[in-house]
């Protein structure tokens, strides 16, 4: 009976932090998508030192999309499988100093596009 008790309780505690989980990546992911600034496909990712080039071979087609968070501070996020892009530090996110926006702009660069294209 006292082991019952013990799982009862906790189902009781892990479903709801299970839905806020995976309610904040769903809404996370949603919003860091409506709201990024530039994008730049995987190997020019690559090329710039953001994601490894072993990563960026097996997920061609994938981006990564940046925005602007702080005066030198750009914020990035690699798409992974079933976060998406979702708000996990350390996993999805990620933070630079290296301005994004003008090696995106640099001449002759190919791989970024503007989140209007």
């Amino acid at each position: 009976m006292g082991t019952q008790r013990v799982f009862a309780y906790g189902l009781l505690v892990a479903k709801p932090a299970l839905v806020i989980a995976v309610t904040y990546c769903v809404l996370s992911n949603l919003n860091f998508q409506a709201s990024f600034d530039r994008s730049l496909s995987l190997y020019r990712a690559a090329e710039m030192g953001l994601v490894s080039k072993d990563f960026a071979s097996r997920h061609r087609t994938d981006l990564v999309l940046f925005k602007h968070v702080g005066p030198d501070v750009f914020e990035y996020r690699v798409r992974r499988p079933l976060l998406g892009y979702a708000g996990m530090p350390w996993l999805v996110v990620h933070r630079t100093a290296a301005d994004l926006i003008a090696l995106c702009s640099a001449p002759g660069t190919t791989g970024c596009t503007l989140k209007a294209d």
